[in-house]
């Protein structure tokens, strides 16, 4: 379609909701027995004027932040300080949700054919309405992806699906020692009196099959709080959130890591609580909590266990929107990286926001040690990805640019090594 069409079908997509908008409201403040009614109309009314342009099909401007002056001017590559290999991205690429590897110079070295934002269609109010949050890379270059409270999908590297499930997972993947994948999904409905006298949806954590998508095991966080009688872990938050836990993390501790966690066993669960800027880990096999830890992280995601004994956790710091005004840092001096020792009521800063690099996502993000020693980080809401040496140095980044003003969001960034280059070959060419 031209330009001009566009243009021309957008405004009189934009007039006409706003007309249904006007009208609403002029009806519910004359008409009182039908104003209860209209309000819902017009709240979802507000809901798509609101998203006008992404559910019009024009843009998608729920994955579209501005781009930040100071990462306009593109930076070269130290390739002798970084770790060697290709980088998997995910998030937006031009107007397709979909998954690419890059090189040292962000060279597209295989992009699997999928827009993700065409799989299960039919759970979705408009085109644009779809998220990528977990994603997973297997040696033999299929790829795992969650769709955000949807479902999960397996695709080949010629783009091929292997399995979809509509499990409703959301936000991360961890695949385990025996290769079971793990994910938060949800929330859903619960009611215990021992927690809150009126029903409320809170996460649940699933266990899936990897070869077919199938969940093989389902556990209710509601039931692991009252087991554990930790129940203010969910009811601090009961008059402010629909979603209590908002569970953004989960992950299983590795046999190779357990000796390091004198606390914990291998195969315990540990979980990221967005709400209550909590990380708290659970026995397997007794589904109880064994510990917790709130008040160093503000509205945290992608804890990590690390051989050394600590979570790494990148401290969003949260909830600010970036902007000129706050130096794209927010209202707490932008977004960090610190390790909690489990035992102790130790925490160290690892790396932060300073005047050699702006680093600030207040929703989102993910971070990953490289064998080097190097941290990568993913700055959703910035739309980049960096690389960040042990003195503060970034030797590498990818800036999404969507446009000469915009970047897309990038959901995740992940190191693997120089032969996933080779990802694709074999596929069919057009």
């Amino acid at each position: 379609m031209a330009s001009s069409d566009k243009k021309a079908e957008f405004a009189a997509f934009a007039c006409a909701a706003l007309a249904i908008a006007i009208i609403g409201i002029l009806i519910g403040a004359l008409y009182a027995p039908i104003r209860g009614p209209l309000n819902k109309v017009n709240s979802v009314a507000g809901f798509y004027v609101a998203k006008l342009q992404a559910v019009a099909g024009f843009k998608p401007i729920e994955h579209l932040e501005p781009l930040r002056p100071t990462f306009a001017e593109p930076l070269a590559a130290a390739e002798s300080r970084m770790q060697p290999g290709v980088t998997l991205l995910t998030g937006l690429f031009g107007d397709r949700l979909g998954a690419r590897l890059v090189d040292v110079n962000g060279a597209i070295v295989h992009e699997w054919p999928v827009d993700f934002f065409s799989i299960l269609a039919e759970k979705k109010r408009y085109r644009f309405d779809a998220l990528i949050h977990g994603a997973h890379l297997f040696e033999n270059g299929d790829l795992l992806v969650s769709i955000d409270k949807r479902g999960m999908i397996r695709i080949d590297a010629c783009g091929k699906i292997i399995w979809l499930n509509e499990s409703q997972t959301h936000h991360s993947i961890d695949v385990d020692d025996d290769g079971f994948i793990w994910a938060p999904k949800g929330p859903i409905l619960y009611h215990n009196d021992r927690i809150l006298s009126h029903p409320f949806h809170i996460d649940e954590i699933v266990r899936i099959d990897p070869a077919t998508g199938e969940t093989l095991e389902t556990i209710s966080l509601g039931d692991v709080v009252v087991n554990s009688d930790e129940m203010a872990l969910v009811t601090s938050g009961s008059a402010v959130f629909l979603d209590i836990l908002h569970v953004n993390d989960v992950e299983i501790l590795d046999h190779a890591d357990a000796a390091a966690f004198p606390l914990f066993s291998a195969g315990d669960i540990m979980v990221s609580s967005w709400q209550d800027s909590a990380v708290f880990v659970i026995d397997r096999v007794t589904k109880k909590i064994k510990w917790s830890r709130s008040g160093p992280t503000q509205f945290q995601h992608d804890p990590d266990f690390r051989p050394n004994g600590t979570i790494t956790v990148l401290d969003n710091r949260g909830y600010a929107a970036a902007s000129a005004k706050n130096h794209w840092l927010g209202d707490r001096g932008g977004s960090r990286i610190v390790a909690i020792r489990p035992g102790t009521r130790q925490v160290e800063t690892l790396y932060q926001s300073d005047n050699r690099n702006n680093f600030y996502t207040p929703r989102r993000g993910k971070h990953q040690w490289l064998a080097n020693g190097n941290l990568l980080i993913t700055e959703t809401d910035a739309g980049r990805a960096f690389e960040v040496t042990p003195d503060g140095d970034v030797v590498w980044q990818y800036v999404n640019r969507y446009d000469a003003d915009e970047v897309g969001w990038l959901m995740k960034a992940s190191r693997h090594p120089a032969t996933n280059a080779a990802v694709g070959r074999a596929c069919p060419r057009d």
